[in-house]
């Protein structure tokens, strides 16, 4: 109650009777300002580095006067901030409120044991209450990798680094649990180690092996789960899941030719580069197919993307190969995939190699006798082509007294008179010379037959 009330007094006495004397009076009732404050019930607050906490202040208007409370807070240490509960609160008399103080300890806070105190002030009349603040340890682990997948060799194991970070403020140990029940009947996997002690702040490696044991996995992968727990908190755990991919095996053959014309008995030759066009490091072989090209299997290991030094290549043609424009093929083949094989067709051109003697000639008879019993004489000739391309051309007779002869050509198994022929390289035409005298009175003639 405030402001002025009348009391009311009456004075009587115990020996006069019935007589009173009765009076009144005027009294001002002024407002009074009083405050004050609990706490949780051990007046602590336990906060945890890099995370909030909080507790609940109850603040009790007890006068008779409205009052306005600004707040402020002392000894707090570094590393502590307010986040909220330092607002201005209006609290008309006899009335309460609860206050949420709530706190954020900065991450590389070390545990530790200190007080604070908060103040509510009114101008009238103020509380203040002294907090135990308990810094505690942190228990926080993470588990990361620069690579979100491995890829397994049949050849070899492939290898990804696994980084555990204690995100704690205490030296904990962590123990790795690798789920491999999915992919074991493709690929093998062992670590390096399953048990990590590491300082706050501080990181370790973990090394995931993998191999292929057998084809058929799914070419998008199988998902492999790592968790690491700590061996103190097994609320204390973080995992990462990675997919182990079978490699795919591909190659590029690129080949540089420095000579790509030449006779049968001559070289051609270049460079031949290997580029690795698969997944995974690979051992491969390049060779030729249609010649030997001193090549002999030979043999790079190369990392995915990366290409081999120049390989040098020789083949000789072959005696007696035809003219022309050919293809040598270059195959390549993959260590880790017996089924993976690329083909490059490289051309080159034979050129004509023309001897000494292009058309050969082969004489059933060499000697004629001619008289009146024997006026004609035919001879079988045949003729090829020792050329390594192909010719045309003409036959004639040629030589001494080759006048006094009547010669004429016919292809055989034809009639007409024909002393043309047309052969491919290693061809051969056979033809009949008829051979008449034209007077028998008596000579000697030496004839040839020439290609023209």
């Amino acid at each position: 109650m405030v402001g002025n009330i009348t009391l009311d007094f009456t004075m009587s006495s115990t020996n006069s009777g019935n007589n009173n004397v009765n009076d009144s009076g005027i009294f001002e009732v002024k407002e009074y300002a009083e405050i004050s404050m609990t706490g949780p019930p051990d007046n602590r607050i336990t906060i945890i580095p890099g995370q909030n906490s909080s507790i609940v202040l109850n603040i009790s208007n007890d006068g008779t006067k409205d009052l306005n409370l600004s707040a402020s807070i002392s000894g707090l240490p570094n590393g502590i901030t307010v986040v909220e509960g330092l607002e201005e609160i209006s609290l008309a008399a006899g009335n309460a409120i609860d206050v949420e103080l709530e706190l954020l300890a900065a991450a590389g806070l070390q545990p530790m044991s200190d007080t604070f105190t908060i103040t509510f002030d009114g101008g009238w009349s103020s509380t203040q209450l002294t907090i135990d603040l308990q810094v505690s340890d942190r228990h926080e682990v993470m588990i990361d990798s620069s690579q979100d997948r491995i890829i397994a060799s049949p050849i070899g194991e492939s290898n990804l680094t696994l980084m555990v970070t204690n995100l704690g403020t205490a030296t904990e140990t962590f123990v790795a649990d690798i789920n491999n029940s999915a992919l074991s009947d493709w690929f093998t996997i062992s670590v390096d180690t399953l048990s990590l002690s590491i300082d706050p702040g501080q990181s370790d490696s973990i090394t995931i092996s993998a191999r292929e044991i057998a084809n058929g996995a799914p070419l998008t992968g199988i998902d492999l789960t790592i968790t690491v727990t700590s061996t103190d908190d097994s609320t204390v755990t973080d995992s990462i899941t990675i997919a182990v991919i079978p490699q795919i095996a591909d190659g590029l053959i690129t080949v540089m030719s420095d000579n790509d014309e030449a006779k049968p008995g001559e070289m051609i030759y270049g460079n031949v580069i290997i580029t690795n066009l698969g997944t995974a490091s690979d051992t491969m072989r390049i060779n030729s197919v249609e010649m030997d090209c001193n090549l002999d299997d030979a043999e790079v290991t190369l990392s995915p993307s990366m290409s081999s030094s120049p390989i040098p290549w020789s083949c000789m043609i072959s005696d007696g190969e035809d003219a022309g424009m050919k293809a040598l093929t270059f195959r390549l083949t993959s260590t880790a995939r017996s089924d993976m094989m690329v083909t490059f067709s490289e051309s080159y051109t034979v050129e004509p190699a023309w001897n000494d003697e292009v058309i050969s000639f082969t004489f059933d008879q060499n000697d004629l006798k001619f008289d009146e019993s024997i006026d004609q004489h035919t001879v079988s000739l045949t003729i090829c082509n020792q050329a390594n391309t192909f010719v045309e051309g003409s036959l004639e007779l040629i030589g001494k007294n080759e006048p006094q002869m009547d010669g004429v050509f016919f292809r055989a198994g034809e009639t007409g008179i024909n002393s043309t022929y047309s052969l491919a390289s290693n061809g051969c035409q056979d033809f009949r010379l008829m051979l008449t005298p034209i007077n028998l009175d008596g000579f000697e003639a030496s004839l040839t037959v020439h290609s023209v």
